[in-house]
């Protein structure tokens, strides 16, 4: 992964902007490369951060940890709820986890269960006009 670091680095600026959004990003964001297949994961991670959506970069949760926004089952989620709750950006973010059904974790404050009723509640809306 110091390879990749240090390759993106010199692309997007700084080591820091690689926890660009920590948000709780989909199971397959979790890639471990080897050094056998550094160069093909560097582009892989290029592609990752290019695919992101503009609005993550403003997120409050910018730099944080993955972690924090995917707990235990039980644990604590106080704080991503907190971060969220005073995210500037958090309708673009509640509108993106809508749409990407795959994603885990909390996003604009919810997690998974709630996106589900959610989706649910539009879906009877749109049933119903």
């Amino acid at each position: 992964m110091v390879v990749c670091s240090q390759a993106l680095k010199g692309l997007i600026g700084s080591a820091e902007s690689l926890d660009m959004t920590s948000l709780a990003m989909s199971a397959d964001s979790a890639f471990q490369p080897t050094s056998e297949d550094a160069a093909d994961s560097v582009s892989s991670v290029v592609v990752q951060l290019l695919r992101r959506p503009r609005w993550q970069t403003l997120a409050a949760c910018r730099g944080e940890r993955v972690e924090m926004f995917i707990p235990d089952r039980g644990g604590p989620t106080a704080r991503a709820k907190q971060l969220c709750g005073r995210c500037t950006v958090r309708a673009e973010c509640l509108r993106y986890a809508l749409a990407v059904p795959d994603l885990v974790g909390y996003w604009a404050g919810t997690n998974e269960r709630e996106r589900r009723r959610l989706r649910a509640m539009s879906r009877r809306e749109k049933a119903r006009t």
